[in-house]
């Protein structure tokens, strides 16, 4: 059966996994379909355009905690499985950026400014003294990739980059100011998400499907696998073998990459706990203290 999967970048996991037939093995036909932000791809998750999407988990906490979201009613969506620990998520300067002060009055780039890896940026840009609005602006631009390209246009002076975007930025000459697993700690970077009511209703395939995304994900972190994924995310990544080999490091690092077991941890927390610094819950009550289970967050197989 055909699942839709949505991604801002295209997917080690997904890619290898479908070449060498873990999916198609399993009865699933995973198809990538790229998204262009947060936005769009709820809204196409939420119309039956996409299946699953892997996401950052925050955009759950806003489409199915939050009536404010920015498509301004509740999503019914649950976290299937966690994907990564964010993947060497960091705080990206541009190239004409030498000092982190030099970001005071300029433009800043997110993917949507109430959402993801947007309070990341506002939390690591408030250890550096500076306040959004204030300091300087914020301005949407998009999925990661995106950002990359911007910043190394010139149209944004920093952005949070990950999934290996960051080493191909480091390497033209961009600075790597704050890493988030550093600066902040333990970090949920992406999700696999579906709508209530589809994983409801194709139990058995979510199973197939989960279970497929294990081993694929087993396969990217195996030693013996390490010259194959290096030659595919340097297709994937545009760039040299040599940088490939740092992004596929960052796959296999035990404190921000890859989630064999798919758990939801602790790391949710510092994502809750990001975006509520941020006044990003219209009601704050319903996440004191409360589990992934306990908000109806989590699929339960």
């Amino acid at each position: 059966m055909i699942v839709r999967l949505g991604v801002f970048s295209s997917s080690a996991v997904s890619r290898l996994g479908r070449e060498h037939g873990l999916f198609d093995d399993a009865g699933v036909q995973l198809v990538e379909h790229r998204v262009q932000s947060s936005v769009h791809a709820f809204q196409d998750l939420d119309a039956g355009g996409l299946d699953v999407l892997l996401t950052s988990p925050d955009n759950v906490l806003a489409y199915r905690l939050n009536k404010s979201n920015a498509l301004g009613r509740k999503l019914d969506v649950q976290i299937l499985r966690g994907a990564d620990r964010g993947l060497g998520l960091s705080l990206m300067a541009g190239p004409a950026i030498k000092d982190a002060e030099q970001l005071r009055g300029r433009d800043l780039g997110v993917d949507a400014a109430a959402t993801g890896f947007a309070y990341t940026l506002y939390a690591l840009m408030h250890q550096l003294g500076m306040t959004a609005g204030r300091d300087y602006r914020v301005v949407e631009q998009g999925t990661t990739p995106a950002r990359r390209e911007a910043l190394l246009a010139g149209r944004c002076s920093a952005t949070m980059l990950n999934a290996g975007n960051d080493v191909v930025a480091e390497q033209v000459g961009c600075d790597r100011l704050l890493r988030v697993s550093e600066a902040i700690g333990p970090y949920l970077g992406s999700v696999l998400v579906a709508r209530r009511t589809w994983s409801t209703e194709h139990r058995n395939l979510v199973a197939r499907l989960l279970d497929a995304w294990t081993l694929a994900t087993e396969l990217v972190l195996d030693d013996a696998q390490a010259p194959n994924v290096r030659e595919m995310l340097a297709t994937m990544l545009s760039c040299s073998t040599d940088v490939a080999e740092k992004a596929r490091q960052i796959l296999i690092d035990p404190h921000e990459g890859l989630l064999t077991d798919g758990s939801i941890d602790g790391s949710l927390q510092t994502v809750v706990d990001l975006r509520a610094a941020n006044n990003g819950f219209d009601d704050a009550t319903i996440v004191t203290g409360s589990s992934a289970n306990d908000l109806g967050l989590s699929w339960q197989a």
